[in-house]
């Protein structure tokens, strides 16, 4: 994973963490059904969908190079060079075709509300657009002369009709109902979470950082959350436990002795630098002269600082 990678946050909906509308395994166990609420009305979504298809849809907003809208309905056509989200989602764990399998998983789902029936995709199509330009070589050499896997490189698949071809860029059309589901209550985690082994980690992980800071939950309660049936509950124990390092990193931490599952825990406000710029008056200190003071050089007292800056005429 690259430097930058690392730091890549990626920006997702909350309903769609807290609400099992993608199974918690990485492979599809049959046909799930979930009703949302949203701004306008209630939808039901209705699809074989599991993590990978999570981390695909969500990974085809971060690769993204360009948007546009399509007809009257609200949907958006992305334009994604497939090098790249090949890249983000794991170039040595997912092929082009699998990618492509997923999105059209993605285009066979349901969504059903406020008078019209869609799927979260609409088209998947090979756009005009020539890819950047890659090094010829997918390999370099490393210490000790070993040769060592580089990153994606523009070497696109033999030519096809029916499939848009892997290392070109890809025009992939998400449905206005699909969009106007996640612009609500967004929520933001790392890229480490697609890098989990197991389903059930991220899924766990992703409902975590959904909510508010220092929530914690008992391991049953939060498995029944996320949809694991309580005959399985031992077994995803167990597999998440192979992630519990990278969940970690996360921020999401599983305490075995109490069987609880703690998210990122509150910032120490008595730790926090004091910020620079417009604050409320009440909380001013000033000199015995009662001088008014540079706001950079103003000390704060910890107990009272506000959340939010407040902004007045100085």
């Amino acid at each position: 994973m690259s430097r930058h990678s690392k730091r890549l946050q990626v920006t997702t909906n909350a309903s769609a963490c807290r609400i099992p509308i993608f199974s918690w395994t990485r492979k599809s166990c049959g046909v799930i059904q979930q009703v949302v609420g949203t701004a306008w009305g209630m939808a039901t979504i209705t699809g074989r969908l599991d993590q990978r298809h999570r981390d695909v849809i969500d990974l085809v907003a971060v690769a993204a190079e360009g948007w546009r809208p399509e007809g009257s309905r609200g949907d958006m056509i992305a334009r994604v060079d497939s090098s790249l989200l090949r890249k983000l989602l794991g170039w040595n764990k997912w092929t082009y075709q699998q990618i492509l399998d997923a999105l059209r998983d993605l285009r066979a789902a349901e969504i059903a509300g406020h008078g019209e029936w869609t799927g979260i995709l609409t088209r998947i199509a090979e756009s005009a657009a020539e890819p950047k330009p890659r090094l010829p070589s997918r390999q370099i050499r490393g210490r000790k002369g070993k040769k060592l896997l580089r990153g994606p490189t523009h070497t696109p698949d033999p030519e096809r009709t029916e499939d848009p071809r892997g290392g070109m860029v890809w025009e992939i059309t998400i449905s206005g109902a699909w969009i106007r589901l996640i612009q609500q209550l967004p929520v933001r985690y790392p890229l480490h979470v697609v890098r989990m082994q197991y389903g059930i980690s991220q899924a766990v992980t992703r409902f975590m950082l959904s909510h508010a800071s220092g929530a914690h939950y008992g391991i049953d309660t939060l498995f029944n959350a996320v949809g694991v049936p309580p005959k399985r509950y031992k077994r995803a124990l167990e597999e998440m436990s192979v992630d519990l390092e990278i969940m970690a990193k996360c921020g999401v931490r599983y305490d075995p002795t109490r069987g609880m599952v703690s998210g990122p825990s509150s910032p120490d406000k008595s730790k926090e630098v004091p910020r620079v710029g417009p604050q409320d008056p009440s909380n001013r200190p000033q000199d015995p002269g009662n001088r008014p003071q540079d706001p950079g050089n103003r000390p704060q007292d910890p107990d009272k600082n506000r959340t939010t800056p407040v902004s007045i005429d100085l």
